[in-house]
């Protein structure tokens, strides 16, 4: 039994002196990033804002969902919900409008005044992109294999090499460069009871509907007093 704790103990020995060898034969063969390589999503669509139907659109189902957690919390109606002022912007004035007619629709009694009932806010962050869609119609796919490319024939067809996966930026020659979250959010004594925040893309000559911004040129108005000695 010693001898054969002696051998063991010899064999870990040299294992542990043994430097671990790398197999270099197929280093050639190894695609190498020093950062992680980006690559696209799967094809997906998102809905773009541009007209008045389409925040009303938004405010009958916010309605809709609003009035069912409002309801399942407070199925007695003892209080009511206060549409908070969303800003002086065409889209805040609007949407708020159009919330408050299908909320009393739903039958959710909607209050002049705050105090003491369920607040419904509405906050907008407005992204402006600047994109660099890779376009497909030039003849090659990228790969994430460096060096690789798949070309097309006389045709037009992709030749008959390994399947690739090529970013298309052929679906998105049209898209805005501008995107706007809404968030709708009904919350009483410090808690929400029911929040949305839905994204869209917006036309990006009308962001003005969406976001209020100084004029060009606007001077900062100061206020002065004067103290009588």
């Amino acid at each position: 039994m010693r001898d054969i704790l002696t051998l063991l103990l010899i064999v870990l020995l040299c294992a542990a002196c043994h430097s671990v060898a790398v197999d270099t034969t197929m280093e050639s063969h190894l695609a190498t990033a020093q950062t992680p390589v980006s690559i696209g999503y799967p094809l997906s669509t998102q809905s773009k804002m541009q007209a008045m139907h389409h925040w009303e659109q938004l405010a009958e189902r916010v309605a809709a969902q609003g009035s069912q957690a409002f309801t399942h919390f407070f199925p007695n109606a003892e209080i009511g919900v206060y549409v908070a002022p969303a800003g002086t912007t065409p889209f805040a004035k609007v949407y708020r409008e159009a919330l408050i007619t299908h909320l009393v629709a739903y039958g959710v009694p909607v209050s002049f005044s705050p105090e003491g009932n369920v607040i419904l806010e509405i906050t907008t962050e407005m992204v402006n992109h600047s994109r660099q869609l890779v376009q497909t119609d030039s003849g090659a796919f990228r790969t994430l294999e460096p060096g690789f490319t798949q070309r097309k024939n006389e045709r037009g067809r992709f030749l008959p090499v390994p399947l690739v996966a090529g970013e298309s930026g052929y679906f998105g020659n049209d898209t805005p460069n501008a995107e706007i979250q809404i968030t709708t959010s009904l919350a009483h004594h410090d808690a929400y009871i029911y929040r949305d925040s839905s994204i869209f893309y917006v036309n990006d000559a009308e962001w003005r509907h969406y976001q209020a911004r100084a004029p060009k040129g606007s001077v900062e108005l100061k206020r002065y007093s004067l103290e009588s000695k």
